[in-house]
């Protein structure tokens, strides 16, 4: 199954997540079964980077023989590409067996989004089904359309449940790029480069994103990147404050419309020690060049370090 760092298109519907969820204890309402990788929330966004993408999330009602309603919006809006062309379908347990069977999702689905008619009424579609008992019940959200699609589900009356890593929960992507307006391309100048191997600079926050060039020194090479930043007592730069690495492939993706924590080819991890530090590596292949990007969710001014081994800033 694709992971988190790399997001280079392979949809996650394979057998044996079909075969993990349908081996999933009936009950949808026992919170402990849930793992601890999971991510549970109302809203879930993500990205389908083409018509084959499909992503499952687990349904979790709020309350036994109850209604639950799903609303799918989806962009770039007015890109005609995508125009109704993003969707859900949903399977109870026995849809999800037939799926994997081998039947159409069309034909082993009970529901699926019919149009919001109004403002941005080929972006939006949503359906209402009704619990029945303690049922587990899933959807899928899918693109027929020849661009990224980003999207965000919402579930009222219910939680959705993601075990791919491949979602975030809608609040957390919000301050990032806007889903209509495609990635700006500016190089930032840094306030202080010492070297070719460390850069120092500011990022006064709000969503600021900052641009760098990175060249490997040989097309096949380990690159790693340590990033550290102040002021290091304030919370509020906690998960969200971090770099990202994007390949030529995946920068086209992003300046499509896609948001930068899905599509990169690497993004900074906590190094334990130091809850300010974070560290990338990733082996370039082919083409040695690659963009950093700095990005700053928080209403925090913030300076930082960037270092690279096994490749220079230019």
């Amino acid at each position: 199954m694709n992971v988190f760092q790399n997001r280079l298109g392979k949809t996650i519907f394979t057998g044996s997540l079909v075969l993990a969820m349908l081996t999933m204890p009936v009950s949808a309402f026992a919170a402990p079964m849930i793992p601890d990788a999971s991510v549970r929330a109302s809203e879930l966004s993500g990205n389908l980077l083409d018509s084959t993408s499909q992503h499952f999330f687990s349904i979790e009602p709020n309350a036994n023989d109850s209604d639950v309603t799903l609303t799918l919006t989806f962009g770039s809006v007015n890109d005609g590409r995508i125009a109704n062309n993003v969707n859900f379908r949903i399977f109870d347990q026995s849809g999800m067996r037939q799926l994997q069977d081998g039947v159409k999702a069309s034909e082993a689905s009970f529901g699926g989004g019919s149009p919001i008619y109004g403002k941005d009424d080929n972006f939006k579609v949503n359906d209402t089904f009704q619990v029945s008992g303690k049922q587990g019940y899933s959807v899928m959200v899918y693109s027929n359309a020849s661009a990224p699609a980003n999207y965000t589900l919402r579930a009222d009356n219910a939680l959705l449940v993601d075990t791919s890593g491949r979602s975030q929960p809608a609040e957390l992507m919000a301050d990032m790029i806007d889903a209509t307006q495609p990635a700006k391309m500016e190089i930032t100048q840094p306030v202080n480069t010492d070297t070719s191997k460390k850069i120092s600079a500011q990022n006064v926050g709000n969503g600021d994103r900052q641009y760098y060039t990175l060249q490997a020194i040989s097309n096949d090479e380990e690159v790693t990147l340590n990033f550290d930043y102040s002021p290091q007592d304030n919370g509020a730069l906690k998960n969200k404050f971090n770099f990202y690495v994007f390949s030529a492939n995946t920068l086209r993706q992003l300046e499509a419309g896609g948001r930068p924590e899905i599509i990169n080819l690497a993004a900074g991890n906590l190094v334990k020690v130091n809850e300010t530090q974070l560290r990338a590596t990733f082996r370039s292949v082919g083409s040695p060049i690659f963009t950093v990007i700095v990005v700053n969710r928080s209403d925090v001014t913030a300076t930082y370090t960037l270092r690279v081994d096994g490749a220079d800033f230019q």
